[in-house]
């Protein structure tokens, strides 16, 4: 039983997915979410085999497979056991306890699991164009609007544009400048601009 738990590792390529996120984890070794991260993957891994003999072998298997387990088992207790690249060591207890009450799903319910996470994927991926186009182009009017204000030194358009907050505060400054009887005028002292262009990267 063990063997062909080794053997479902080996069929699955786990052996270089491990080394792959060993090598992610040596670069980033000072990331204490990538060192979680490697932990719940190895674990993961070994539960996803554990499973994987059970569904060979059947639940006639649970009791013979949990003793190999605890047989096999060395070094309980620490984060990584022996080699962080070796299969088989790691959270025994979890483990056994995930094999003695797993129960092996029905194709319904994995169908089913599975059309809606495809759902959720293709839905996540989509970019509406359409969405995409509207937003460029209401960036691109405000961009307008912003610039041409500072061609004609009329700043109202602008003044319309901003927050509650940010009125206030142009109020404050255009006060400051012109006294009581300010006016919307901005950039008298900045260069006339003549002509300008705008371009939005997505």
């Amino acid at each position: 039983m063990v063997l062909e738990q080794e053997l479902a590792h080996i069929r699955r390529r786990d052996y270089l997915i491990k080394l792959l996120a060993f090598l992610v984890l040596v670069v980033h070794w000072f990331n204490p979410l990538m060192w979680m991260s490697f932990v719940l993957m190895s674990k993961d891994m070994e539960m996803s085999c554990d499973e994987s003999v059970l569904r060979k072998l059947g639940n006639g298997a649970k009791a013979g497979y949990s003793h190999s387990l605890l047989a096999f088992s060395v070094k309980r207790g620490r984060v990584l056991s022996g080699s962080p690249l070796a299969f088989g060591h790691n959270s025994i207890h979890a483990r056994i306890k995930n094999v003695l009450s797993y129960k092996q799903p029905k194709v319904g319910l994995v169908a089913a699991a599975s059309i809606v996470s495809l759902l959720f994927m293709v839905g996540f991926m989509a970019n509406p164009a359409g969405k995409m186009e509207r937003s460029v182009d209401q960036v691109n009017k405000l961009a307008s609007v912003w610039a041409d204000a500072l061609v004609s030194r009329d700043g109202q358009p602008r003044y319309e544009m901003m927050s509650p907050a940010m009125k206030e505060q142009f109020k404050q400054e255009q006060a400051a400048r012109r006294g009581e009887n300010w006016n919307y005028s901005i950039g008298v002292s900045s260069p006339w601009v003549a002509d300008y262009a705008i371009r939005i990267t997505v």
